[in-house]
């Protein structure tokens, strides 16, 4: 149970003989009230006495009682002050702790906002080195692309290539075979076909020579086309080297793999001439043109052969349609 503070303890002390007071209201009544009656003796002193003491009991009580509430307003002072006091200490305590928290907050804002500004350049910096990587490696994509096409079209050219027609465009011959050999995709035949046209441009047709006969037989049965190629460079560079005989015999072999391989023909019958057997060219010609009507060169070769026999108007009629097929062939 609570115990009652002072104030209230001198509140209830004043109580306390207010009552007192108030109940010796009565006996003061009843000590007036015994006066004799009228006619009687009355003791003269026994009325002031009372009467003197009913004042003075009064006024003390009075007096108490006005000590008792200005020592209660007193406390009541003192207390609201208290009251007042910690009220301002604790707001003012409150006042500080919310200005620390809102200070460090603040700093902490400012940090995020920091944080975040630099966040953002990072991000910006890394999508404009992303943007950088992007171009090249899209450059680098078309660069690669336009490797690949390149290398697809010099493996494509150098499947179609023989001796005689790396003589006749070497430079284009020579890049092609270079393009190969830079090229770790393609395949070793076609790599020892770039080395052969190599070693024919640099002029060492012995090597060259050498190389399509190895590229023939080692492709013979697998790749006849191949194989019939090779024969017929060798049968061109035999006959280049004034080896007609020799170049008939490789010129024979290509013609055995591929019987409808119209530049074979057109070039054993030109080896044939070289002996003087002009009917038998003529024959290789008409095969020749046969195969490939539009090829220009047979048609020359052919008239050729014809005016060696003395068939000068035929002879004629060969060189027009060959002129016709091909207006700049100085030969015709």
């Amino acid at each position: 149970m609570t115990r009652p503070t002072p104030s209230l303890r001198r509140l209830a002390t004043a109580a306390a003989l207010a009552l007192a007071a108030v109940l010796a209201l009565p006996a003061a009544q009843k000590a007036t009230a015994a006066v004799p009656p009228a006619g009687e003796a009355a003791t003269p002193a026994a009325a002031p006495e009372a009467l003197a003491l009913d004042d003075a009991a009064a006024v003390d009580i009075d007096r108490r009682f006005n000590d008792l509430r200005r020592e209660v307003l007193d406390d009541r002072a003192r207390s609201l002050d208290w009251w007042l006091a910690a009220t301002t200490i604790f707001l003012t305590l409150f006042a500080v702790v919310v200005a620390i928290a809102g200070f460090v907050s603040f700093r902490r804002f400012r940090e995020i906002e920091a944080d975040a500004k630099q966040s953002v350049k990072d991000a910006k910096r890394s999508s404009e080195t992303a943007a950088e990587h992007a171009a090249t490696a899209r450059s680098l994509i078309v660069e690669i692309e336009a490797q690949r096409d390149q290398a697809a079209s010099h493996v494509e050219a150098i499947e179609k290539m023989t001796a005689e027609r790396a003589a006749e465009d070497p430079a284009r011959a020579e890049e092609t075979a270079q393009g190969i050999q830079t090229d770790p995709e393609a395949s070793t035949m076609i790599h020892a076909v770039a080395d052969a046209v190599l070693l024919h441009r640099r002029g060492n047709i012995k090597e060259a020579t050498d190389k399509w006969r190895a590229i023939a037989e080692v492709a013979e049965g697998g790749d006849d086309e191949l194989a019939a190629r090779a024969w017929f460079s060798v049968g061109y560079l035999r006959q280049e080297s004034g080896k007609p005989q020799e170049a008939m015999e490789a010129y024979d072999e290509a013609l055995r793999l591929e019987p409808d391989m119209a530049e074979a023909w057109n070039n054993r019958g030109n080896a044939k001439r070289k002996f003087g057997c002009h009917k038998g060219a003529i024959k290789d010609y008409d095969e020749a043109l046969r195969l490939k009507p539009d090829y220009a060169e047979a048609w020359s070769n052919r008239g050729a052969a014809k005016s060696a026999l003395g068939c000068h108007k035929e002879a004629i009629k060969d060189y027009d349609e060959a002129l016709r097929l091909k207006p700049d062939y100085a030969e015709a």
